[in-house]
């Protein structure tokens, strides 16, 4: 082999070894650019995905409000039932310190009658309110007073037998 062809032979080489690095770097190039956008469009889609999935959990309502008396003082202890009335559904709640009440997680739509009692005072009753999907409805009550008279109260009580017996009663040799 001549010097010539030698040279040419090296040269060919050298350039196809650097023709083939260049192709393999643009081809891993191309490949992580890919991998970077499906990771993208990946972490999009995740992400709407969630976000639909958080808006749909909302499905029930709320009622609340501030139960007081004729002197805007509140009444802590006042029972609020509301009731669904299509299908008779029942929920309960119990004003706190405040006054005031909370009916959570109620179905959605009406009308419910409300109703407020608390001793010593006239029931409030109130019918065709509407709690809104999501929202919470708010009522405040105005319980007015009431005299209330108690009839005679008897107590009658009976002994309750222990089981002893007084003749064996003490120590015994």
């Amino acid at each position: 082999m001549s010097l010539e062809s030698f040279i040419f032979a090296r040269s060919y080489i050298v350039d196809e070894m650097k023709m083939s690095t260049t192709k393999s770097n643009t081809i891993n190039l191309i490949i992580n650019i890919k991998l970077l956008s499906m990771k993208k469009l990946l972490t999009f889609f995740v992400a709407m995905i969630a976000s639909i999935s958080l808006m749909a959990q909302v499905t029930t309502s709320s009622i609340s409000g501030k139960i007081t008396d004729s002197n805007k003082g509140t009444l802590p202890g006042a029972t609020v039932v509301a009731t669904h009335t299509p299908s008779g559904s029942q929920y309960y709640a119990v004003a706190d310190a405040n006054g005031t009440y909370r009916l959570l997680n109620i179905r959605p739509g009406g009308p419910y009658t409300i109703e407020v009692r608390m001793v010593g005072f006239q029931t409030v009753k109130q019918e065709g309110i509407v709690a809104t999907l999501g929202e919470t409805k708010i009522l405040n009550v105005r319980l007015n007073e009431e005299s209330v008279g108690l009839g005679e109260v008897s107590v009658v009580a009976e002994a309750i037998s222990n089981g002893m017996d007084s003749d064996r009663a003490g120590a015994t040799t």
